[in-house]
């Protein structure tokens, strides 16, 4: 369907895969295969907190405290450290050896579930029972794969919305820019646009608005706005009366952290115990 002088006698195979084809479209994908070197970049694989057994986490979880030191009152700085390392080794190692980890993709989509997976192996399987008795128009496997590609679209358009939704309903403060983009940003693939020509004041009092379309430009004229040089002359006059300074801020109170930690957002185990240590560092050091 496409080639090149370049690719021609690199082209390992080429042919349509009736198995494939997607949901609500009557076209046909055709695999071709080329014999290119291209280096791979390996993606780390992370924690699927949503996918994990939370009762058998919690179980465990109760077990493995008891080797630990028992909850007591934290006396000085030392004490307090050693009991913060314990409980964020014992939470680390749960994590570790309990959450299952999610297998590295670079098409993974993060609206994607196990419900899709299992409809997308099912539809796989008709295409290819579908295809074998594609002589037979009155065959009932051709019924059941209209059915089953109709249902599977509708799922998708389910899924992506109960997770634009869920999103909406656990976003935090500081989830309400990546919000905010995704509302204004035009529909696409989620790539970030270019920035637009700049407009600039000129030299001198009276001269025009002059634009900026090179990506030098560009740089200087951000740094500009955004980084100004610091003024010669101090515009403060000398013996300014300066107002007295704030009062030094209120101990952090227990019930503080408690209110903090019921607003933190799900799934995000392991920022969550980097911030209360250091919530409950700083309350250690102001009491």
């Amino acid at each position: 369907m496409w080639c090149s002088e370049e690719v021609f006698n690199l082209i390992i195979q080429c042919e349509v895969d009736p198995s494939l084809r997607p949901p609500a479209t009557d076209h046909f994908p055709i695999v071709t295969y080329i014999d290119l070197l291209q280096e791979h970049i390996t993606s780390k694989a992370s924690y699927n907190f949503q996918a994990m057994d939370w009762k058998d986490f919690q179980e465990n979880l109760a077990i493995q405290m008891l080797k630990i030191l028992p909850p007591q009152p934290l006396m000085t700085k030392q004490q307090f450290q050693q009991a913060a390392e314990d409980l964020m080794a014992v939470i680390q190692d749960m994590i570790h050896t309990r959450v299952p980890k999610n297998k590295p993709c670079s098409f993974s989509k993060r609206w994607w579930n196990n419900d899709l997976s299992q409809q997308k192996d099912a539809l796989k399987k008709l295409s290819i029972l579908t295809y074998k008795f594609r002589g037979f128009p009155d065959h009932v496997s051709h019924t059941e794969l209209w059915k089953a590609r109709n249902k599977y679209g509708e799922a998708i358009v389910e899924a992506k919305g109960q997770h634009w939704e869920e999103f909406l309903e656990n976003m935090a403060e500081q989830d309400l820019w990546t919000a905010n983009w995704y509302f204004k940003e035009p529909t696409g693939d989620g790539g970030k646009l270019c920035i637009p020509t700049l407009k600039i004041p000129g030299e001198g009092m009276d001269s025009l608005l002059q634009e900026v379309n090179t990506n030098d430009g560009k740089v200087k004229a951000l740094v500009q706005a955004f980084s100004p040089k610091k003024p010669e002359i101090s515009r403060v006059p000398e013996g300014y009366n300066y107002p007295k300074p704030l009062p030094p801020p209120l101990p952090i109170t227990p019930e503080q952290i408690t209110h903090q930690i019921k607003r933190l957002s799900p799934y995000k185990a392991v920022a969550q115990t980097r911030s209360l240590t250091s919530c409950c560092r700083n309350a250690l050091s102001n009491c």
